[in-house]
C-alpha cells in the first residue's frame, strides 16, 4: 500500500504516488473526477425528485393501502 493515512506522512505519501508509481497521477486524477461526478449526479437526482415533487412515499403513490 503506497497511501499513509498518519498526520506525519500523508502528503509524502501523495507526492510518492503522483511522482513515483508508474500511473499514480492518472489514477489519483480519475479518482477526484470521478468523486466529484458522483455528488453532482447526486445533486441533479435530488433537484429532479424536488422539482417534479416526487417526495411522497412509494404506498401512497401506487394506491395500495399499506402505510
Amino acid at each position: 500500500m503506497n497511501y499513509k493515512p498518519s498526520s506525519a506522512d500523508a502528503f509524502g505519501s501523495v507526492e510518492y504516488i503522483m511522482r513515483d508509481v508508474e500511473w499514480g497521477w492518472l489514477i489519483r486524477y480519475i479518482h477526484s473526477t470521478g468523486a466529484s461526478a458522483f455528488f453532482i449526479v447526486v445533486y441533479l437526482h435530488m433537484f429532479r425528485a424536488l422539482l417534479y415533487g416526487r417526495t411522497r412515499s412509494r404506498a401512497s403513490c401506487c394506491g395500495s393501502s399499506a402505510c
